[in-house]
């Protein structure tokens, strides 16, 4: 039997002699401390990791949506001229003050409808009407010819999704019905409108959708006037804006389609396994986001969705 011997030094106590079967409970109790703290710091960690990355997604996609907004807008200008300069290391206030010394658009009659720098120095300038960008390119074709390059940007007609219609209607019966029923929202003069694909939704197959191309002016008063609605024959159709998104169920990433894909490998997009979607035989139980195993493991996000 070992004899202990316990004393005091500075308020602590130091064992100086005891049982090995002590010592090794004693030790067991330590390191179960030691892996508790370590256990609550790691999980600490990664909710901090997790709230971090949250806000940082967020507010990346807040400036994603900012910088798409601004885009579409400059783009939805129909009639928009670039001037580049020659060298492209040049400032984008040099590039402004030489337009301003070679044209000026109250005396030409250039109604500016938006101004935007872009790279290289360049400088991309909307008006209207079609008169003003004629003039504008003529006068800085004239006078900035030697240092700029300058050409016309080719707009964009805004889309919208027309959800509602109880019947599948062709597309010259619909553009009949949207030209002559919604006057009052469709208010260029000429209006401009074209019937781009019909289909039925998704949930009902008995209701129809259509996507319309229209010219700037319309759309935004369909929008916002019109209250995101139009009549098409007796239905009163839901309006919303229509932004195509190129999807690539290769490699489920965006902005091209497969075909043009640089990766080779094919991600099943539901299960994240390497095979075609066409191919997959998971289970709702199975699916996981191939997007999300692809980041940090540490943070605990959902990830049993298709992607």
């Amino acid at each position: 039997m070992y004899n202990k011997k316990i004393f005091k030094c500075e308020k602590r106590y130091v064992l100086k002699s005891c049982n090995p079967e002590f010592v090794k409970n004693l030790a067991e109790e330590g390191v179960e401390k030691v892996m508790k703290e370590i256990s609550s710091l790691a999980k600490k960690l990664t909710e901090d990791i997790a709230k971090n990355l949250t806000e940082l997604v967020s507010k990346r996609l807040e400036d994603l949506q900012e910088d798409l907004k601004e885009k579409i807008s400059m783009a939805a200008v129909q009639k928009i001229t670039e001037i580049n300069p020659k060298d492209s290391s040049q400032n984008n206030s040099v590039t402004k003050a030489d337009i301003l010394n070679a044209i000026d658009p109250v005396g030409s009659n250039i109604q500016i409808s938006s101004v935007k720098n872009i790279g290289d120095g360049g400088s991309v300038i909307g008006c209207f009407p079609e008169s003003g960008v004629s003039t504008l390119k003529n006068l800085a074709g004239s006078n900035l010819m030697e240092k700029y390059e300058i050409k016309d940007m080719v707009g964009i007609e805004p889309k919208i999704r027309v959800v509602g219609m109880s019947a599948e209607l062709d597309s010259e019966k619909i553009k009949h019905y949207v030209l002559n029923q919604n006057q009052s929202v469709l208010c260029s003069n000429p209006i401009e409108c074209k019937v781009l694909d019909i289909s039925c939704t998704k949930n009902n197959r008995k209701i129809y959708q259509g996507t319309l191309q229209v010219d700037v002016a319309s759309y935004n008063n369909i929008i916002t006037n019109g209250e995101g609605k139009l009549f098409i024959g007796f239905d009163v159709c839901s309006v919303y804006d229509c932004v195509s998104v190129k999807r690539c169920y290769n490699c489920n990433g965006s902005n091209h389609f497969s075909k043009n894909c640089p990766i080779s490998t094919i991600y099943c997009p539901r299960c994240a396994e390497k095979h075609a979607v066409k191919e997959c035989k998971a289970s709702v139980d199975e699916l996981n986001c191939v997007k999300v195993m692809k980041r940090d493991s540490l943070v605990q996000i959902n990830e049993n969705h298709a992607a």
